[in-house]
């Protein structure tokens, strides 16, 4: 699975504006994710996954970029991931998390996240992604999977979460960032 993986991969041209920073939080939405390991392969760190079956397939992936793992269910686990968020982050690692997964709603950070990236005075990266040409699929999310030999506009934008005053802040600024990703892979 990897390997078709990465080799789908090999057919995008995969570009990227902002600092991927080295102590942070990474937050992108859930169907976006499909070429970000790429854009991320230099970078260490953990991400938050779910045990699923999906989950599972997804974490063999991540691992094979050089990423640890951080397994939880957001229903079930729920404070076993927030624990290892706070350590993992505390260590001086950054942690990649998909704030609307892994059931939605969609492009909605849960409030739960946005208190833990307060209380632990976070750092932030805020990830863009958009594809020249994609199929949606039929799925909660609306997961979007570039074609084959498409572009690949990834933005990083980095904050203090003190920046924020809401949730609704948060949110808003990571669909801005998504919005202008889309567009400026639509005209390279």
């Amino acid at each position: 699975m990897e390997i078709t993986y990465r080799l789908y991969l090999k057919t995008l041209k995969i570009e990227t504006l902002g600092r991927k920073s080295e102590h942070s939080i990474y937050l992108f939405w859930h169907n976006k994710i499909f070429a970000l390991l790429e854009a991320l392969k230099d970078k260490k760190g953990k991400v938050l996954i779910s045990p699923s079956r999906e989950g599972k397939i997804a974490s063999k992936i991540v691992r094979s970029y050089g990423f640890e793992v951080i397994e939880s269910s957001y229903r079930k686990e729920r404070m076993k991931g927030a624990i290892e968020i706070v350590r993992t982050y505390k260590s001086g690692l950054s942690v990649g998390i998909v704030p609307d997964g892994p059931l939605g709603p969609r492009n909605k950070i849960k409030l739960e996240l946005f208190n833990l990236l307060k209380k632990l005075s976070a750092n932030i990266t805020l990830v863009g992604v958009g594809y020249s040409k994609y199929i949606e699929l039929n799925t909660w999310d609306k997961f979007q999977i570039p074609l084959p030999f498409s572009k690949v506009f990834v933005m990083f934008a980095n904050y203090h979460i003190d920046k924020f005053n809401s949730v609704n802040e948060l949110e808003e600024e990571l669909n801005n960032i998504n919005f202008w990703a889309q567009e400026i892979a639509k005209i390279l």
